[in-house]
């Protein structure tokens, strides 16, 4: 299929006879008759520029070919993240909306318990007369006695669906992550997500003033968004030692929206106590009294209901004038301390008792409260409160490997303590540095709980600027 160019020659001689006649005579010419034969030859085949352009061609749609093919995966991979991803987002919006659902119905469930607490039953009428244009007297003089019943097993409808939303949620989000072809770093990836990692990053807050939180829609408004912005797990709410937030009706109808709303954010309420006279008299009474409100609060509710979670004791011995300086008042206060976790641990039963332990505990001369310590509590926060990163993260180190039981790390807050006590002062970014480093020193202890705040008062200084 390639031109040629041919180049021919030749020589020949013959025996012709060149002899002529001229007149007469003849003449003789002995020359041969010779003659040189040149060709030149040239062949231009045309099927080479076809094959060439058919060949060329073949391979232009076998290229096009694979580009296309190559398009249609790349559309399917594309579709496939796609829909990956739209399915993570829709459970995102349901869990979100179930989340709504379930709000909506716990608040209906907590004004339809007040209402049958204090509106005399009429017979089995229906809700709905309740919100019809009829005379008002009429309408508060009846009430529905299923209706607290039914509002109950919606609410309880609403939770469950919630909670399998939330599953699904976390199947999703695996999908999500194999189809983008990373499914292998699943596990680094929800790492973060998992319960003892994520407890750990997240703070417990001390609230003292319990009373003026539950005082306005502002104030509970203001403590919630508190919440939300440091990312809290727990808090530990102060009940009083007269009862005045769990007996009195309203207030507890406040407390109890409390509990709604930071289920909302997911946020732990435990019931805060501690009196220092209560050491020095010894008597057992008011704290297992305190514990008995907690526990008829909660009888109240459903299990699947926000309810006080925990009981928390700021009871301190060495914060008791002569604790160490007085081998009688030491024993004295040592025995009247521990007669009050073991009183409250019998009296909690399922409800787990957690401590305020201050430093010294962990000090040689404090071993042994603090192991008969140990044995009436389930857990510890231990009052870490210096003005220096040295002197709290040596502590905190020390509580939490010889605690035997899950610690927090308290820090001082509030601005009326002692400035050797608090890192309120501190510019934030020196506090930030510090709680990055206190984390990452202690994360992999199995004992440490995380860090806990004292108190409400000065963390919402710190985030009003007002310290910074």
């Amino acid at each position: 299929i390639r031109p040629g160019l041919n180049l021919v020659g030749s020589y020949t001689a013959t025996d012709r006879d060149f002899d002529r006649v001229a007149g007469n005579n003849i003449i003789r010419d002995d020359r041969e008759d010779e003659f040189i034969n040149l060709g030149l030859g040239a062949s231009i085949p045309t099927a080479s520029w076809r094959a060439r352009k058919n060949h060329r061609g073949y391979w232009d749609n076998v290229i096009n070919a694979q580009q296309l093919q190559r398009d249609a995966e790349m559309r399917a991979v594309d579709t496939q993240l796609n829909e990956a991803y739209l399915d993570f987002k829709t459970a995102q919006w349901d869990m979100s909306a179930k989340a709504s659902s379930t709000a909506y119905s716990g608040e209906k469930l907590r004004v339809t318990r007040v209402q049958a607490q204090n509106t005399p039953a009429g017979g089995l009428e229906s809700a709905s007369d309740l919100f019809r244009d009829a005379n008002v007297a009429d309408r508060q003089g009846r009430f529905d006695q299923l209706s607290p019943y039914t509002v109950r097993m919606e609410y309880l409808e609403n939770y469950a669906n919630q909670r399998k939303v939330e599953m699904d949620l976390g199947l999703r989000y695996v999908k999500l992550l194999r189809e983008q072809g990373i499914a292998r770093t699943a596990a680094d990836e929800l790492q973060g997500l998992r319960e003892p990692h994520s407890s750990a990053t997240r703070p417990s807050i001390w609230l003292w003033e319990t009373e003026r939180v539950l005082s306005s829609d502002s104030e509970l408004d203001a403590f919630i968004a508190e919440l939300q912005q440091w990312n809290a797990k727990r808090v530990y709410a102060y009940l009083y030692w007269d009862g005045r937030i769990l007996n009195n009706p309203a207030t507890r109808e406040k407390f109890t929206l409390l509990l709604h709303l930071c289920r909302e954010v997911d946020v732990e309420v435990w019931g805060l106590f501690g009196e220092p006279d209560w050491l020095q008299s010894g008597d057992t009474v008011p704290l297992l009294t305190g514990v008995q409100r907690v526990h008829d609060f909660n009888a109240r509710f459903g299990s699947y209901e926000p309810g006080i979670e925990g009981i928390k004791l700021d009871l301190e011995p060495h914060s008791i004038p002569n604790f160490e300086s007085d081998a009688n008042v030491r024993n004295t206060i040592g025995t009247n301390y521990l007669k009050m976790l073991a009183a409250a641990d019998r009296a909690a039963g399922d409800v787990p008792v957690w401590a305020d332990l201050s430093v010294k505990f962990f000090k040689p001369e404090g071993a042994e409260l603090l192991k008969r310590t140990r044995e009436h509590i389930d857990g510890a926060t231990v009052m870490s409160y210096f003005n220096s990163e040295n002197a709290t993260l040596k502590w905190a180190r020390i509580a939490v490997e010889n605690a035997d039981l899950p610690i927090e790390v308290g820090m001082e807050l509030n601005s009326a303590a002692p400035a050797t006590d608090r890192i309120s002062d501190w510019p934030q970014a020196r506090r930030e540095a510090f709680l990055k480093q206190l984390h990452s020193t202690l994360k992999n202890a199995p004992s440490y709980s995380g860090i806990a705040f004292h108190d409400y008062t000065g963390l919402s200084r710190i985030s009003n600027g007002e310290s910074r």
